[in-house]
């Protein structure tokens, strides 16, 4: 290709959205049975295409059941909702600017940003959540042990991998080939902040504003519901224990002013108590 169109090989594009939409078919078409080839290519990448878009509307229906957004609605009418708003910014990319738009996107929000969330990812489970308690989660519900070379992996090797990519990212996203106006280079650290931002912002939230129960020596609602359901179970247990105590006493045992013995009236009244101020 370098010989027939006279360019160098250092000056061709075979990077970005170049190497797929111009080197590949350019280089498939010289092929044997090019069209075979040429069907297969495309169709990998739309197969690509396809599993980026479950991994996107899947993050987005997370986080929006998580808000406690559009509850009223199933799943399925979410997805779509989600589906249309892509396909609706997408058509931004097939206009007469759109490999620009590509260029831009691409450089900005998807390289740079990308090893910055994987970073911050790896340190919120390798430190903050604690990488023992995150092996003991994966031991309880999938039953299997991790590594600990697996575990050292996650605190250390790859934040030290993903803080290198982001330096090398930052390098070639302000050095790069590709000459915006000023404009779109400010556009473009603007979608970079978008999704960077919120880390850092997230993270000192819960010191600046602590959340309610913070007051009361839990962490989040999930665990009151836990003590709930522990103070009902215990409930439940008690009131089982005491009914088989008392077929087993008949009618001959003297029953205490309160219908149980004291000892067991005592600890009934306490964990009531427990569980009337947890509910309150």
């Amino acid at each position: 290709m370098s010989q027939e169109t006279g360019v160098p090989i250092d000056e061709m594009q075979i990077e970005g959205s170049g190497l797929a939409f111009v080197v590949y078919p350019q280089a498939i078409a010289k092929l044997p049975v090019a069209p075979l080839f040429a069907l297969l290519f495309f169709t990998m990448l739309l197969c690509l295409g396809l599993d980026s878009e479950f991994s996107m509307v899947e993050t987005i229906l997370t986080a929006v059941d998580d808000a406690g957004v559009g509850q009223n609605y199933p799943r399925a009418v979410k997805a779509a909702v989600a589906c249309l708003a892509m396909f609706g910014v997408g058509l931004l990319f097939v206009t007469r600017g759109g490999l620009h738009w590509l260029e831009l996107v691409d450089g900005y929000a998807a390289n740079l940003t990308l090893f910055i969330v994987g970073g911050m990812e790896c340190l919120a489970v390798g430190w903050v959540y604690g990488a023992d308690r995150f092996a003991a989660d994966t031991l309880e519900m999938a039953k299997t042990k991790l590594p600990k070379a697996l575990l050292w992996n996650y605190k250390l090797v790859v934040p030290a991998l993903l803080a290198v990519l982001t330096v090398q990212a930052f390098v070639s996203t302000a050095t790069s080939k590709v000459h915006f106006p000023p404009y779109a280079v400010a556009l473009g650290w603007c979608l970079a902040l978008a999704s960077a931002l919120p880390i850092p912002l997230l993270a000192i939230r819960p010191l600046c504003c602590p959340p309610p129960y913070a007051s009361e020596g839990l962490t989040s609602p999930r665990e009151r519901a836990g003590l709930v359901g522990k103070l009902a179970a215990s409930l439940h247990r008690l009131s089982r224990s005491l009914s088989f105590g008392a077929s087993s006493r008949g009618a001959s045992s003297a029953p205490a002013p309160s219908g149980l013995p004291p000892e067991l009236s005592t600890e009934r009244a306490d964990v009531e108590l427990a569980a009337a101020r947890e509910v309150r």
